[in-house]
């Protein structure tokens, strides 16, 4: 039983040490191809059953929505962009009120609040656990429309791009539920 533990961590040492010098030669660009090759011709990653993760799937996503009024409340600094201005690690309220037609920045943790006309702005660095409307005008991806709907989705990551006539959330979800009248659809 302990020769092939000394074997096992043998195995394990000379791996290592084979990446190291094959990385510092260059010859892992070489490797990278061929394990490239390997995925295409196994139809997948070689090696993908090995190693499980407790990793959510990710799907893109673009929603946009017409609300008359939002308010954006990302859960970590973010990147705006409107017109010329730059605003970089702001983090805090946005609010889009579309029957004003006014964005309204408020800095968390300061007094700051900045009021704009809404104009094309981007919202880059966006990240929210969740998000939930009811009873919203909303558009997903292509194919999905409603005047009256609810959505639910998690594990936002993306760009969040505000017009004068809406709300578009463009990136990745771990989930996404809609429900239109009776109609309930969910992917996870």
């Amino acid at each position: 039983m302990l020769d092939w533990k000394i074997l096992a961590a043998s195995f394990a040492a000379l791996l290592v040490l084979s990446s190291v010098l094959l990385g510092a030669f260059g010859i892992g660009d070489f490797l990278a191809g061929a394990a490239e090759k390997a995925r295409e011709l196994l139809g997948g990653a070689p090696f993908s059953g090995l190693f499980t993760g407790r990793g959510s799937p990710e799907q893109q996503i673009t929603l946009t929505l017409f609300p008359e009024n939002f308010t954006l409340v990302p859960d970590s600094a973010v990147a705006i962009t409107i017109g010329d201005i730059q605003l970089n690690d702001f983090a805090g309220e946005i609010g889009i009120h579309f029957d004003s037609n006014k964005l309204i920045l408020e800095e968390k943790e300061s007094s700051l609040s900045i009021s704009l006309p809404i104009t094309e702005t981007e919202i880059e660095q966006v990240s929210l656990a969740s998000l939930k409307l009811e009873n919203a005008v909303f558009d997903v991806g292509p194919t999905i429309s409603t005047d009256n709907g609810t959505f639910e989705l998690t594990h936002f990551s993306g760009t969040v791009t505000v017009t004068e006539k809406n709300v578009e959330f463009f990136g990745n979800v771990s989930s996404i539920k809609i429900k239109i009248g009776e109609i309930e659809l969910t992917s996870v």
